[in-house]
């Protein structure tokens, strides 16, 4: 329900939003803000310039870039989709391993007007159906500031 989460504005960044009471931000500057939900799971939320990604594939190739440089393997890899609901939000998703641990990477772009946001996640296999969930829920409560304008 929504009147179970809190609200996350604040003067540093040029950007608001809603999450749930079992995530924390852990820290935030004027394009970016840092999510824990637990020691397993994390998200960065990031406001970027228009002009960065012209596609949500730019966006993928960046991240894979990252992903191999981390020396993850791949397991399993998913295709960018809107999402249902959410005009101007499409995801990819990859399972990966990293020092023997699976792991799930949940990956968002955000385009709502004049702005732009990009998403990146991390949790246990296990629990990504309600990480995506949650996920979900956040980005869609994305409101640009005034600072922003």
């Amino acid at each position: 329900a929504n009147n179970t989460r809190l609200l996350f504005e604040s003067r540093e960044t040029s950007f608001s939003f809603y999450y749930p009471r079992n995530w924390r931000v852990t820290s935030q500057s004027d394009s970016q803000a840092t999510l824990d939900q637990s020691k397993e799971a994390g998200l960065l939320i990031t406001k970027e310039k228009p002009s960065r990604y012209t596609s949500s594939g730019m966006y993928r190739d960046e991240a894979l870039a990252f992903v191999r440089k981390q020396q993850m393997r791949i397991e399993n890899q998913s295709a960018i989709e809107p999402v249902n609901g959410t005009p101007g939000m499409e995801f990819f998703s990859w399972d990966v391993q990293i020092e023997g641990r699976r792991m799930h990477l949940l990956y968002f772009v955000y385009r709502t007007g004049q702005n732009m946001f990009t998403l990146a996640s991390r949790c246990s296999q296990e629990s990504k159906l309600n990480l995506r969930s949650d996920i979900i829920k956040i980005a869609n409560s994305i409101k640009p500031t005034e600072k922003s304008s």
